[in-house]
């Protein structure tokens, strides 16, 4: 996955944002492509997930079960934050967080499938070396 990915120059970026990459991926992946960003603070970062799962009118929920939600996720003590799923911009969002990190994870899917793309991003998120 490392050969695409570059420095992502966010249109608008959120307050807080202190670094940014984008990995574009190939035909046929679960994924169109996936960003990873990180916040310089746990203040910012908890804006900019709260203003995401506001703007989206996200319920609490399973991303596996669900295809608009918002719940916890976790690899034990490893990984803690949150998982969040939703349609937008023609296609289906999968957003991750890491807590203690301040990192966000978002892959983007343009088609209906959002199980594959929940599935491929829950497997991808096991594996942030911070």
């Amino acid at each position: 996955m490392r050969d695409g990915c570059v420095r992502d120059r966010v249109e608008e970026p959120p307050l807080g944002l202190s670094a940014a990459f984008r990995c574009d991926l190939a035909a046929g992946a679960a994924a169109n492509y996936v960003q990873y960003w990180q916040f310089t603070d746990a203040e910012r970062f908890n804006v900019a997930i709260a203003s995401l799962v506001q703007q989206q009118h996200l319920p609490n929920g399973d991303c596996s079960q669900e295809q608009m939600a918002v719940g916890d996720w976790g690899v034990g003590r490893l990984h803690t934050g949150q998982m969040i799923c939703y349609p937008a911009s023609g296609g289906r969002w999968v957003v991750w967080t890491y807590l203690e990190d301040h990192i966000v994870g978002r892959a983007f899917r343009n088609d209906d499938d959002w199980r594959a793309l929940y599935g491929w991003a829950k497997q991808l998120a096991l594996f942030l070396r911070a």
